[in-house]
């Protein structure tokens, strides 16, 4: 397979980078880049990963999310999850989602979207910034 850039509006082929984990990166203007680990440190973050990340073709205040949840624990559990996009350093917005009763052993996918404030229309970076697990009731 021959490596490419992703554009904005395009899925990335599975195993491209910034496609899997906890991470991933669109440009404005400009190819995907990698991008930087996640900021979330726990066992629930280990469960979360983040398989796209696409600024909308019609409007670049706007991101589409998807991902994956493994759920490692030994009962069926909520998730709260929240994601940051970052230009270079700085923080042009933030999303969150939540996905109810995921039970032990599950492969659940998720998605969300959000709006940011570009700076300019260079790399918008998805980062997972926290994720926390409790038990469903």
């Amino acid at each position: 397979m021959t490596d490419r850039p992703v554009y904005p509006g395009e899925t990335a082929p599975a195993g491209s980078p910034g496609t899997a984990g906890n991470t991933g990166s669109v440009t404005t203007g400009a190819p995907a880049v990698t991008t930087p680990a996640t900021t979330a440190s726990s066992a629930a973050a280990a469960d979360v990963g983040i398989t796209g990340c696409t600024v909308d073709p019609n409007d670049n205040t706007f991101v589409n999310l998807t991902g994956t949840i493994v759920n490692h624990d030994t009962q069926t559990d909520d998730y709260d999850i929240t994601i940051t996009f970052l230009q270079g350093s700085t923080r042009v917005g933030s999303t969150g989602d939540l996905e109810n009763a995921i039970t032990a052993g599950q492969n659940a996918t998720w998605s969300t979207s959000g709006s940011i404030t570009p700076i300019n229309t260079g790399t918008v970076t998805c980062q997972l910034s926290s994720v926390s697990r409790t038990p469903s009731t």
